[in-house]
């Protein structure tokens, strides 16, 4: 059995990783159909996910402001809470225990 420091070595490859909802070959193609439909609305109902990760996908400029924003008035700092973290952590490595057996 893998201690948990190994498994913070090992690195989920894209498709694994249960947080994406679009991979990055998929950007390009979500680009190409906000062309075309020029809605945002139905290309995240034509992949399943929500408007505003279209809009960071053809807009990354405001995915940066956002991230600038969070960072400067600490908004990791609102939720932090110790035992979700433990919980939701033991349930990270499970899941990598499972993908490596």
């Amino acid at each position: 059995m893998k201690t948990y420091r190994e498994l913070e070595k090992i690195k989920y490859t894209e498709k694994q990783d249960g947080r994406r909802k679009i991979l990055s070959s998929q950007h390009e193609e979500v680009r190409d159909d906000y062309k075309n439909l020029k809605s945002m609305r139905k290309v995240a109902d034509l992949y399943g996910v929500n408007k505003r990760l279209i809009q960071f996908i053809v807009y990354p400029e405001r995915l940066k402001a956002l991230q600038e924003w969070n960072k400067k008035i600490k908004h990791h700092k609102k939720y932090h809470d110790t035992e979700k973290r433990k919980f939701y952590m033991r349930k990270y490595r499970a899941r990598k225990r499972e993908l490596l057996s």
